[in-house]
């Protein structure tokens, strides 16, 4: 068990250190080592909301959002020019606990789809390609395998922990000599 906490302190350390956020006047995107970039644009927010570990962005069609930690180098000017797209709600206790449950499934790229903002204006297109490009990922993402080593590691774990204790049963329930 020391072992799995030793590895999920390094897993920590490491996507805090690659944790970026670029804005634009219509784009904000999100990079983070282990998850898919996450993005979303101005003209499909429709709610942000302050909880007391940082901001949710959150867009309705197509349902999209942006979790943005307290954390982070420059909060407060991202804050306030977030506050320029649409009001910020304060959310607190157990609503804010499930709001960040149920949006952090949400989170993702944002990419061209019918009969959206990106479908209708093709220079947010072109401002969501810039955004992606000045990424310390080139636009490409860090993605799914870091996220999946960690599985394959966890589930390794698993069944090593549960070989140990069928081993030590199977030496507790051994007749005495």
């Amino acid at each position: 068990m020391g072992f799995a906490w030793f590895g999920a302190g390094r897993v920590g350390t490491r996507q805090l250190s690659t944790f970026e956020v670029l804005a634009s006047e219509r784009v904000v995107r999100r990079i983070l080592t282990g998850t898919p970039p996450a993005e979303i644009l101005r003209p499909e927010v429709t709610r942000i909301v302050e909880t007391p570990w940082g901001l949710w962005v959150i867009g309705a069609s197509p349902r999209r959002s942006l979790g943005l930690v307290r954390a982070i180098a420059g909060y407060a000017e991202l804050r306030e020019q977030l506050t320029s797209w649409r009001p910020i709600e304060p959310l607190r206790g157990l609503r804010a606990a499930r709001l960040s449950y149920a949006e952090r499934g949400r989170q993702g790229p944002r990419d061209a789809m019918q009969g959206t903002s990106l479908d209708a204006d093709p220079t947010l297109v072109e401002e969501l390609a810039t955004v992606r490009a000045l990424g310390a990922d080139r636009g490409m993402g860090y993605g799914a395998p870091t996220v999946m080593r960690y599985r394959l590691l966890r589930l390794l774990l698993f069944w090593v922990m549960l070989i140990i204790l069928l081993f030590a049963l199977w030496q507790l329930l051994q007749p005495s000599r």
